[in-house]
C-alpha cells in the first residue's frame, strides 16, 4: 500500500506491507539507488524510467528481513521443502540458492540514507520469527536509520487492534504530514 502527501512542492511517498508485502516494502526501502536491482519493466524502448520520489517512510508488518537467518528459528516454513514458499521464491531449496537469498534480504542493502522504518511484529509469529524484526531493527539503528518496533506480545503472524491502527496512523501522519508525534517503541495491543 502506498501513501502520498504533498509538502512544499514535492511528493512524499510512504509504503506499508504485510507479510510478503512487508518484506517487499522493506527491500524497496533499503535498496533505493542500488543499480543492480533497477529494471526497465514497463519502460518503452528509447525512454528513460521516470524518477521515483524518495521514500519518506516504510511500515513493515511481519516481513522477512534476512533470508539467511530466517530458517529454523521457530518458523513452520521449511527452507528445504521443494514445494514450499521458499523454494517457490528462489527456484528450489534455499541451501542451493544462498546468493539469491542474500540478494533478496533487505538487511543486505542498509545504508544511513534509508527512510525511517516502523516494524510491527508478534512475539509468537509462527511464519516469520520475532528475531527477524530484532535483527532488522538493530541493523538499521547501527547504520543510523530511525527504526521503531511495535511488539505484539503473544501476537501471531498478523494481528489487528485499534491500538495498532492508531499507532500506524500516527507514524504516517508524523512522517508524511509532520503532524502529531511518532509512536514510541514498545508494546502494541494484539486484540
Amino acid at each position: 500500500m502506498c501513501f502520498f502527501a504533498k509538502a512544499r512542492n514535492c511528493t512524499l511517498l510512504a509504503l506499508f506491507g504485510i507479510s510478503a508485502g512487508g518484506h517487499l516494502v522493506s527491500l524497496l526501502g533499503t535498496s533505493q539507488g542500488v543499480a543492480a536491482l533497477e529494471g526497465r519493466v514497463g519502460v518503452p524502448e528509447g525512454r528513460e524510467p521516470q524518477a521515483v520520489p524518495p521514500l519518506a517512510a516504510i511500515a513493515n508488518y511481519c516481513g522477512v528481513a534476512n533470508f539467511l537467518t530466517f530458517p529454523g528459528k521457530g518458523s513452520v516454513i521449511s527452507e528445504e521443502d521443494p514445494k514450499g514458499p521458499i523454494a517457490q521464491l528462489f527456484g528450489g531449496p534455499m541451501s542451493r540458492h544462498q546468493e539469491a537469498a542474500r540478494l533478496a534480504s533487505p538487511v543486505a542493502y542498509i545504508t544511513r540514507d534509508d527512510p525511517p522504518f516502523l516494524h510491527i511484529h508478534g512475539t509468537k509469529d509462527e511464519l516469520v520469527p520475532y528475531d527477524q524484526v530484532q535483527e532488522f531493527d538493530a541493523s538499521l539503528e547501527k547504520a543510523g536509520v530511525a527504526s521503531t518496533v511495535l511488539t505484539g506480545r503473544d501476537g501471531s503472524h498478523v494481528f489487528v487492534s485499534e491500538d495498532l491502527f492508531r499507532k500506524l496512523r500516527a507514524f504516517f501522519d508524523y512522517r508524511l504530514l509532520g503532524a502529531g508525534e511518532a509512536p514510541a517503541e514498545g508494546p502494541v495491543a494484539v486484540k
